[in-house]
């Protein structure tokens, strides 16, 4: 959502790792509920400073991300000191191993995030501001369309679907880390240019991009299932990204 309106996030992965900490380390203190509700809403917080940045500070959305991911992931290993956040209520592990109508709690959740978002932006007029926002802002803004709020509202779901995931990766193994889902905003970005979202914004599909993602997740146990050093996972994840926006740029050239 954020690339088609025209931004990008690349501090999802530390937003994910950080989210399973902070939830964890709650969970003593204000219960289950109160544990994933702090881990989420942290994570809806820094979408906020990332959008308000990027639109009101006028900061690029790639330097703003890249600086909030760090700093995010900074601020998960001090307050783990680099240690697992261990969380011994058996509780905190229902909702990342759970079943719901006969689906792991996890793919439930998936797939009613996939169905949101794909009516958000295909049903909704907010979905249509999106749309503008990305493929002309001046002309959105001339239209009476609030770009900058627009963006802004990107970002902050951007963070809270990518802390929702956090915390139920964190409770699947009852542990936060700090490190966790590293490398995990390529595999997305990935995913969303081989599904034909336009790194320029303005296009872009829900459908596509999971198709996207699935074949990112097949290719990547491909590699696991013949063996194959990681690296070379990486290099076809870099070429993929370089070659969606090579080809994006050759067709708006067009």
């Amino acid at each position: 959502m954020v690339l088609i309106a025209g931004g990008l996030d690349l501090s999802t992965a530390a937003v994910f790792a950080i989210a399973g900490v902070l939830a964890g380390q709650s969970v003593p203190k204000v219960g289950i509920a109160g544990g994933f509700a702090v881990g989420i809403l942290a994570g809806g917080g820094f979408g906020l400073v990332n959008g308000l940045a990027s639109t009101k500070g006028r900061v690029n959305s790639i330097i703003t991300t890249l600086a909030s991911g760090i700093i995010i992931r900074g601020l998960a290993l001090v307050l783990t000191g680099g240690a697992l956040v261990r969380v011994l209520d058996p509780n905190f592990a229902v909702p990342g191993q759970g079943v719901m109508l006969g689906v792991t709690t996890q793919v439930a959740i998936f797939a009613f995030v996939v169905a949101a978002a794909w009516f958000l932006l295909a049903r909704t007029t907010f979905g249509r501001y999106v749309y503008a926002s990305g493929g002309n802002p001046e002309a959105a803004r001339l239209s009476g369309v609030q770009v900058d709020r627009v963006r802004i509202i990107t970002f902050v779901v951007s963070g809270l679907v990518a802390a929702t995931a956090g915390v139920l990766s964190a409770s699947r193994v009852a542990t936060g880390q700090a490190d966790a889902g590293m490398g995990l905003e390529i595999n997305a970005i990935a995913a969303i240019l081989i599904g034909g979202t336009s790194i320029s914004g303005g296009e872009g599909a829900v459908w596509r991009t999971v198709f996207g993602l699935f074949l990112v997740v097949l290719v990547g146990n491909g590699f696991n299932l013949l063996d194959v050093n990681p690296i070379w996972q990486q290099v076809f994840q870099g070429a993929v990204i370089l070659g969606a926006v090579a080809l994006d740029s050759w067709s708006k050239r067009r």
